[in-house]
């Protein structure tokens, strides 16, 4: 068994930055109790954090453990919340037994709202949240009606579960492509105008305030919903979101030549919104930063841009852009754990963890290992 411990190492915590010392044993590294005995390094210059929560993403049918845990160990990445479209349909009890059997505690599922997916029957949502379902989405499929969704919200609220809903006006997004922007207009593609995604978060909002649902806006993309979300939340509302770390970091000018690689849902807006949407995470307006990894290979993408599928394989990268951000934008300790974990903790009501938990060394996620 090799161990190494290094002494006086720096490690994010809810209440900020805390020396102690750290156990690097077979690979692993944890907190070091007082029954370690290991050779000694000088741990100064070294800083690790609590494992990385995702808080959506896409894993893909054909994933295995291996693959995905794999992934996840160069991000830093401790759990993923994986979209109810994303491995089977997660729309019964046994649906969440199969994520759980695959997966373990890596994964932790949302359910469908409506059985599958059809946006008609309501599935059991209380029943899958015993099972262990954290929330409840539509992932990227068009989203129900308003009556149909006030009707599960009311369910919802007298359960105390948790509604994480991608804005989208459907008769305004179905058909889109990219941003209703000058680069849809210049390659003559279909565009999706913000309107759509404000139109949809409002109505959103005011669903949650009358039904007492409680809300997360999933993967918001232009400066008009962060400002819907600012005068929520100074309202008193118990409203949430994330934004995908793609909107923070790209524009659409990407997609620029048909570049497939950046047709990603949400789409990719102006330099405005990229901004805002800064802005908003800095201000913690935003409560998270999601990778939105969709498992999407080089040759899917290498077609036209109509018939490229949406996403990008984003997991690998997450960690080190997360903390690029962090970094660049000078961000407190606490502002630090929230995105890094203690957002995702609180709003999916995650257990916190122990003092024997995996950590992981900042140096190595930005060199792509653990």
């Amino acid at each position: 068994m090799s161990m190494t411990r290094y002494e006086n190492a720096k490690l994010l915590t809810p209440n900020g930055y805390q020396r102690t010392d750290i156990i690097l044993n077979d690979g692993r590294y944890r907190i070091a109790s007082p029954a370690d005995q290991a050779p000694v390094e000088d741990g100064r210059e070294k800083t690790f954090i609590p494992g990385i929560i995702d808080g959506y993403c896409h894993i893909g049918a054909t994933t295995r453990y291996a693959q995905l845990a794999e992934l996840a160990a160069q991000s830093g990445v401790q759990t993923l919340i994986t979209a109810p479209d994303s491995f089977e349909l997660i729309d019964t009890t046994a649906d969440v037994a199969l994520i759980q059997t695959h997966f373990g505690s890596l994964v932790a599922p949302l359910g469908c709202i409506t059985i599958g997916n059809q946006n008609q029957v309501l599935a059991d949502l209380a029943t899958l949240a015993k099972a262990g379902a954290v929330g409840f989405s539509q992932g990227n499929a068009v989203l129900c009606d308003l009556q149909t969704l006030y009707n599960a919200m009311q369910y919802a609220a007298s359960f105390d579960l948790l509604f994480v809903i991608h804005p989208a006006e459907p008769a305004l997004s179905a058909k889109a492509l990219v941003h209703d922007g000058e680069y849809a207009v210049r390659m003559g593609l279909i565009g999706e105008p913000s309107c759509s995604e404000t139109i949809s978060a409002s109505a959103l909002i005011q669903l949650a305030k009358a039904t007492g649902c409680r809300l997360h806006l999933s993967r918001i993309s232009c400066g008009g919903t962060v400002e819907l979300m600012a005068q929520a939340k100074a309202a008193g509302q118990a409203v949430t979101c994330d934004v995908a770390i793609d909107n923070l970091t790209a524009t659409e000018a990407n997609t620029e030549g048909f570049n497939t690689d950046f047709k990603v849902w949400p789409v990719l807006r102006s330099e405005a919104d990229r901004n805002a949407l800064c802005e908003g995470v800095k201000a913690g307006i935003i409560d998270m930063v999601v990778s939105n990894h969709r498992k999407v290979s080089a040759a899917q993408k290498a077609t036209t841009f109509d018939e490229a599928p949406f996403g990008r394989e984003k997991l690998p990268s997450f960690g080190h852009q997360l903390l690029n951000l962090i970094e660049t934008w000078a961000l407190s300790a606490e502002d630090a754990h929230r995105l890094i974990r203690g957002a995702a903790e609180r709003i999916y009501q995650l257990p916190t963890p122990d003092a024997n938990a995996t950590l992981s060394s900042v140096d190595a996620i930005k060199t792509g290992g653990r």
